[in-house]
């Protein structure tokens, strides 16, 4: 089990995040109420209610946002990119992010004139528009285009130079999301990309996981040859060693 719930000697629920991605440690956040928990087609889905974070959302045992500091990766994974482009993005593709919060951001830009999200589990925004409407509003926006399909095999179906700004907000290296941290997936970003393109990856922990920040490195190093690489990071407390 990844993640896991249980009460103490005092009736309290505990919500504890354990995961080999981050061996020997584990975050703990008490929780107040459970509020949904279902099996999705592709994950284990869950929501409560903490004490101290507001709603939390939970993927397979991992904690992916709350309402407390969801803002802190929302905005940097977003705001990052779209600022970083010489001529200002008009179209804007999305993978994962399912519970919307990097929409909501990209909608704050007014030259942006299509926004695409490609996301696998259908699960994830609809509890995220029940349980964090604050955040998934980015969804009522009338520029969103939801597609609803694995993102590897969407990019590989798009017209070379689509987008100027790809944002792949996704899960960590492991199980469904494995293949977006690959050289395979990166090669199909390139091809989707405007010559002046930008793409913003979830990059993991400095901490935790140098070895695979690395090869991200090297990968798209190799893969947008020309172009600038650099790793950016957010602190966040609910997110594994607080920084990402």
């Amino acid at each position: 089990e990844i993640g896991s719930l249980s009460v103490n000697d005092k009736n309290e629920i505990w919500f504890a995040e354990l995961s080999e991605m981050w061996p020997g440690q584990a975050f703990t956040i008490q929780v107040k109420q459970v509020l949904f928990h279902e099996k999705s087609k592709y994950q284990d889905v869950l929501v409560f209610e903490s004490f101290e974070y507001g709603n939390v959302l939970v993927l397979d045992g991992v904690i992916q946002c709350t309402d407390r500091d969801e803002f802190s990766y929302q905005e940097m994974i977003t705001h990052l990119p779209l600022c970083s482009l010489r001529r200002q993005a008009r179209k804007v593709l999305v993978i994962g992010g399912g519970d919307g919060g990097v929409l909501r951001e990209i909608t704050r830009h007014e030259h942006v004139e299509t926004i695409e999200i490609c996301e696998l589990d259908e699960m994830v925004p609809r509890v995220a528009k029940e349980f964090f409407p604050k955040m998934a509003a980015g969804f009522d926006d009338p520029r969103v285009k939801c597609h609803f399909m694995d993102g590897f095999k969407f990019l590989a179906e798009v017209e070379p130079g689509t987008y100027d700004a790809i944002i792949v907000d996704s899960s960590d290296p492991v199980g469904p999301a494995a293949s977006l941290f690959q050289k395979p997936f990166f090669d199909l970003v390139h091809r989707a990309l405007s010559d002046e393109g930008v793409v913003c990856t979830q990059a993991e922990s400095i901490w935790l996981h140098l070895d695979i920040i690395r090869e991200l490195h090297s990968l798209c190093l190799e893969v947008f040859q020309g172009g600038t690489v650099s790793y950016a990071y957010c602190t966040i407390p609910t997110y594994p060693s607080g920084q990402i």
